[in-house]
């Protein structure tokens, strides 16, 4: 499946599962995302800066997205302050403002996962 067949998969997804490598122990550790789509995946850390994936793309950018079975290799890229706001504004639209704000108190920090074709 080219990237843009993951992005037409995404269309029909709400969460995805991001697949990180551990910064101590080498292991792949999957978690449940959400998301929004562009073009390339952008994520918020619900625990910003925090979030242990988020601390773990720090040390090794290179994931795994999963969805509908199919697993796509990328490799994760920290948004400076302009892309963070952007994109907040995205998850706000797509999950609602309060939803937003239950689900991830601290917004210091979001990343986009660029999908290896």
């Amino acid at each position: 499946m080219s990237g843009s067949g993951i992005h037409q998969t995404l269309e029909r997804e709400g969460l995805v599962t991001l697949t990180v490598t551990g910064r101590k122990t080498g292991r792949e550790l999957p978690r449940l995302v959400q998301f929004v789509k562009g073009d390339a995946i952008p994520l918020v850390p619900f625990l910003g800066k925090a979030t242990n994936w988020f601390i773990n793309v720090m040390s090794n950018p290179e994931v795994k997205i999963t969805v509908r079975g199919r697993t796509f290799r990328g490799t994760v890229k920290i948004l400076d302050e302009k892309g963070l706001q952007e994109t907040i504004a995205l998850f706000t639209k797509k999950y609602g403002k309060r939803n937003l704000d239950n689900y991830y108190p601290t917004k210091d920090a979001a990343v986009e996962v660029s999908i290896q074709e």
